[in-house]
């Protein structure tokens, strides 16, 4: 059982930026790390996350807005452009603006659908492996193993995060 209590607060740093960056809600980061939803609320309510999640949302809300604005700039900036090295450069900024805009959503996506599979994996198998052809301590091991790896997901695809 320690195991598990260290496992999730070795997870906080990044259950807080599921909840208040990416707007997850906590039955669902619960369930994607297959925990008790009971910590969590604790911490949303001890250390007001709710509130850090709407000045989250006030801040991030406007920055699609305003690298779409700045692409449409860029792309009449394309239209007025002269020579060959304006066009160039102009064609360099729409290019980095619309990789940012993609980006926003990419590893977000890829995120969430590892944590789902993860937590799927480790409830299928406890619901449909027959107890009796495993080890003893398959699922010990098996828990292990995916803490660990949603550990290393959650630094991969979202590294702004500090553990």
């Amino acid at each position: 059982m320690a195991k598990k209590n260290e496992s999730i607060k070795q997870l906080k740093p990044y259950i807080k930026k599921l909840y208040i960056e990416d707007g997850w809600e906590v039955p669902g980061i619960a369930a994607a790390l297959n925990r008790n939803a009971k910590t969590i609320y604790n911490w949303v309510k001890n250390e007001q996350w709710d509130q850090l999640r709407e000045e989250q949302n006030k801040k991030s809300s406007k920055t699609p807005e305003i690298l779409t604005k700045a692409l449409e700039e860029q792309i009449e900036k394309l239209s007025q452009a002269g020579g060959a090295e304006a066009v160039a450069q102009i064609a360099d900024s729409i290019s980095k603006i619309t990789k940012t805009i993609k980006s926003l959503y990419k590893d977000q996506d890829r995120l969430g659908s590892i944590l789902f599979v993860t937590a799927d994996l480790g409830k299928f198998l406890r619901d449909e492996a027959p107890a009796s052809s495993l080890p003893v301590d398959f699922f010990t091991n098996l828990r292990i193993f995916l803490d660990k790896y949603m550990v290393y997901a959650l630094k991969t695809y979202a590294p702004g995060i500090k553990a």
